[in-house]
């Protein structure tokens, strides 16, 4: 694990998801982006024959607004947020010893990660970023050589590609999700590990583990 103590000044946090209704609208006209669609499809199980405009005006409250309001304490705090997380977005992170990416995993590239051998693994999706899916190989590409921080895939079962990964860059540290995440829930243990981090400056991995301990006693299940 990264042993760096850091401080807020030291995260960056990528959004990989869209943050308004109007993202949300234009992602359902993007085949290649699954994940406004699976939220539709989910919303609509419960409430059937829902306009696509009002289950976006609902993902915006529920899902958009919270994070956002996060984001916007954490850029208080000092650290780093690029709101679209694009290619380009991704690889100018790695300046900051903690990378935060919340995106969406899709299931089909979970699937393979966890069935594939190591070389076909390299082509599957990993995650969606604001300009579209990007591979295992891409993500790792994004990475420097030697470079020893933490990568917070703040994505579903990210586990699933943490091996490809770390093959390819030994020395960084992943945080991972073995099961699906819920966005605000998980977007909250990132917040409240720089929170940790502000109040006592630590590693990151211990914030992390201090926030999973304190959920644990709390009863609430970490993600």
């Amino acid at each position: 694990m990264s042993l760096h103590i850091v401080q807020p000044r030291d995260c960056e946090l990528l959004l990989g998801i869209p943050l308004s209704a109007a993202e949300f609208l234009a992602d359902l006209q993007r085949p290649e982006q699954e994940y406004a669609a699976i939220f539709r499809d989910l919303f609509l199980e419960e409430y059937e024959g829902t306009s696509d405009r009002f289950i976006a005006a609902e993902y915006e409250q529920q899902v958009a607004r919270p994070i956002l309001t996060m984001v916007a304490q954490l850029e208080r705090w000092g650290a780093r947020v690029e709101r679209s997380a694009t290619a380009p977005a991704l690889k100018a992170a790695f300046r900051s010893r903690v990378v935060g990416l919340m995106a969406h995993t899709p299931p089909a590239a979970v699937r393979a990660a966890v069935l594939a051998d190591p070389e076909e693994q390299k082509a599957w999706r990993c995650v969606e970023l604001r300009d579209g899916p990007a591979t295992i190989s891409q993500v790792a590409d994004a990475i420097p050589d030697a470079w020893d921080g933490i990568v917070d895939l703040i994505a579903c079962e990210s586990l699933a590609h943490a091996h490809a990964l770390k093959r390819r860059h030994p020395e960084a540290t992943f945080i991972v999700n073995k099961f699906h995440a819920l966005p605000v829930e998980r977007m909250e243990r990132f917040y409240q590990a720089v929170e940790v981090i502000k109040r006592r400056p630590q590693t990151f991995g211990d914030a992390v583990v201090e926030v999973i301990t304190r959920q644990d006693q709390s009863g609430v299940c970490p993600r």
